[in-house]
């Protein structure tokens, strides 16, 4: 099969492909003949050396897919051969075939194509995973989420939606802006002009937030706790502008603020399996009030061009690879 190898940490020319052996799929895992696969900001950190995979992960890059289940190990049911199905990856996605657990694979929603049911399962099950499990999201709770016009952002703004939250959304231009306006948020906060403490002085006089889902870190983590109303929930999923933040822990006490954070891929299976059933009796029955946008397709070839493009901040929605035509 051909694959998509690293040549060395570094930049997007570090990408090549190669050919390598179809993996069998071992106990409890499936072998998907790959569509198409989705492009994730933990794939750049990987390829430039800074997030290694963790033990016992495919050390190859590539998080997500959509395809066809071809092979299954003994242990697993057989109603899942021939199936379309999208799936979170423990690596390996950007190749012509990859195994994945039986317990990370879902059916492919009915109103997607399969381009954009590759480009759901990283974020939907991380959206899930801090929203829903970690903080627990509430009807008319006020969330805030930043970079809503982007792969992760988009699906998020769409599963508080779901769950009946008031949107609040940051993105950097006017196009972004006006997409997150149709995801359905009441406020969007551009990020260029304003941070999240002038913005909800500005547009939110009175009114506070009860949830963030915080990709910035940095100066943003204190904004976030002055604007945040008493007993909200921060939860801390990356940390663009910075690992290392000084607080005011006076704030933090008196509002009885619950600071969190997590990271999706470090999960056990057995952890990522019970996300994968919450999705399927939970949301499932209304997935197709859940829409991916895709900003471009690239072939498997031009996976370096994919790479730029998601440096370079301009895609809106998700970027996703083709790998094997139908």
């Amino acid at each position: 099969m051909k694959a998509v190898v690293v040549d060395a940490p570094g930049n997007a020319e570090q990408l090549s492909l190669a050919e390598l052996a179809v993996p069998n799929p071992g106990p409890g895992h499936v072998l998907i003949k790959v569509a198409y696969a989705g492009i994730n900001r933990p794939d750049i950190l990987q390829r430039q050396g800074g997030y290694p995979p963790p033990k016992h992960h495919e050390p190859r890059l590539g998080l997500e897919v959509s395809g066809e289940v071809v092979a299954i190990a003994s242990d697993v049911a057989e109603h899942w051969l021939g199936q379309q199905v999208c799936a979170l990856c423990n690596g390996g996605a950007y190749a012509e075939y990859v195994c994945v657990p039986a317990g990370q694979i879902l059916p492919r929603p009915a109103h997607m194509t399969m381009a954009e049911a590759a480009a759901l399962p990283e974020a939907l099950y991380t959206s899930w995973l801090n929203l829903i499990q970690m903080v627990g999201l509430k009807a008319n709770e006020r969330i805030l989420i930043h970079g809503g016009a982007g792969g992760l952002g988009h699906i998020a703004a769409q599963l508080a939606r779901w769950r009946g939250a008031r949107l609040a959304l940051s993105a950097g231009d006017e196009q972004k802006i006006a997409f997150c306006f149709e995801l359905g948020a009441e406020w969007v906060m551009n990020y260029r002009e304003q941070g999240p403490e002038q913005f909800c002085k500005t547009h939110l006089p009175g009114a506070r937030f009860d949830v963030v889902l915080d990709h910035c870190g940095g100066n943003y983590l204190q904004q976030h706790i002055n604007c945040a109303d008493d007993k909200a929930r921060i939860v801390q999923i990356a940390f663009q502008h910075g690992a290392f933040v000084e607080l005011n822990l006076m704030r933090l006490m008196l509002k009885r603020i619950c600071l969190t954070g997590s990271t999706l891929r470090i999960r056990s299976n057995a952890e990522k399996a019970q996300i994968t059933e919450q999705l399927k009796t939970q949301l499932w029955p209304d997935i197709n009030q859940i829409n991916v946008h895709i900003d471009s397709v690239y072939e498997l070839e031009q996976v370096a061009q994919a790479h730029r493009r998601i440096e370079s901040g301009q895609h809106c929605g998700k970027i996703v690879l083709r790998v094997n035509r139908a």
